[in-house]
């Protein structure tokens, strides 16, 4: 009959949907697996397995041919000096010679993963050591001071806590990773934020023109800023001390301090009612807006604006292959960033999202791929 063919039909589309809707199922948990194979997230896999029924195998030769694939697939930490150098990320118009660059593979190389800046203290220091790179060499040292200071940021976060677990900040030559929380809850370590990171927000770093070649960008900035603001702080009284003023002399030279900043009475603003932040973010720009502007490749029209069809909408991570040929790995990117010691894999993550912010918007300014206001 009629309606037994229908429903014998019927039974077998069903019996069939079923069959692939379980065999998408199972292509799904095997690349998840793998995924977390990939990112040595290996008790979270094991897990899973277990969960689903699967197997989750993971040996010495699997190890090796996940790390090699990695290193094929994502930009690693010890590559900046050689995609510096490839890029022509330093020079200006005046060019290198051989000697320089190979000076300034030296320098790169060596360049340790960060620490963890906790106290008032390091961060001054480390705030001035990536102000001016440490570099003997005086040719090659004059040549990194004539450079537009560049420097790209990002923040990392947890659901514990309204505000940031982790501030990162990076010019091409030197990273910094900042301890949010541990310096908030200090009297001298909020001051240490408001007197550096803060005016640097604030584009007041500087007491002289270099605040005009200095700039500050950040990846899809809103929430990051949002999250520096609300991050819980001591409020730091006011102090008054002797200082030499922190211009681009005295940070060539050397012997820069971070006072507290002035108004324009010359007094110190009432800090007994605000957020190290409170200076306002001004300075910092989002390089996703460069980005888009950029010239070398066909853009379209949008309200009288040049939109890059082809990297609009694209994350940090795709943007970084487009640029240099390698994604950001973002295995860490959900980690947890109030948990200390942070690991080695969280600060190199971290270090290398401020760093590349960096060196994406030095290749745009390099290569003049999009017009400077």
């Amino acid at each position: 009959f009629t309606t037994t063919d229908d429903e014998r039909k019927t039974a077998d589309a069903i019996e069939k949907a079923s069959e692939v809707k379980q065999s998408g199922q199972v292509a799904i948990r095997i690349w998840a697996l793998s995924e977390l194979r990939r990112a040595r997230e290996h008790d979270g896999g094991k897990r899973l397995a277990d969960i689903w029924n699967m197997e989750y195998q993971y040996n010495t030769t699997d190890a090796k041919k996940d790390e090699e694939e990695r290193k094929l697939t994502y930009l690693q930490w010890d590559e900046m000096s050689d995609l510096i150098i490839r890029e022509g990320l330093l020079w200006n118009s005046n060019g290198s010679d051989d000697s320089d660059v190979s000076l300034l593979a030296v320098t790169q190389k060596h360049q340790d993963i960060p620490a963890l800046v906790s106290d008032a203290d390091g961060l001054h220091k480390a705030f001035q050591e990536m102000l001016l790179p440490d570099c003997a060499n005086t040719s090659l040292r004059h040549k990194i001071q004539n450079q537009p200071l560049v420097i790209g940021f990002d923040t990392e976060w947890g659901d514990d806590n309204p505000g940031t677990g982790l501030l990162q900040l990076s010019t091409i030559h030197k990273s910094i990773l900042i301890d949010v929380p541990a310096l908030s809850m200090s009297i001298d370590g909020a001051t240490a934020l408001r007197n550096t990171v803060g005016r640097l927000f604030a584009g007041t770093l500087f007491e002289d023109s270099n605040s005009s070649n200095m700039m500050l960008v950040g990846f899809e900035i809103k929430e990051d800023l949002s999250r520096l603001a609300k991050s819980p702080c001591v409020f730091p009284p006011i102090r008054r001390s002797v200082h030499i003023p922190l211009t681009t002399a005295t940070v060539k030279s050397g012997t820069a301090t971070f006072p507290e900043k002035k108004n324009k009475n010359n007094a110190s603003p009432s800090s007994s009612s605000s957020h190290w932040l409170s200076m306002g973010t001004s300075a910092a720009y989002d390089l996703k807006s460069f980005i888009a502007q950029d010239t070398s490749t066909e853009g379209v029209a949008n309200g009288g604006s040049t939109i890059n069809s082809k990297l609009n909408g694209l994350g940090l991570s795709r943007c970084t292959q487009y640029y240099f040929g390698k994604r950001l790995d973002k295995s860490e990117q959900c980690s947890h960033w109030t948990q200390r010691p942070l690991t080695h894999d969280q600060r190199v993550y971290a270090a290398l999202d401020a760093w590349i912010c960096a060196a994406i918007y030095t290749k745009l300014i390099t290569k003049r791929n999009f017009k400077q206001d």
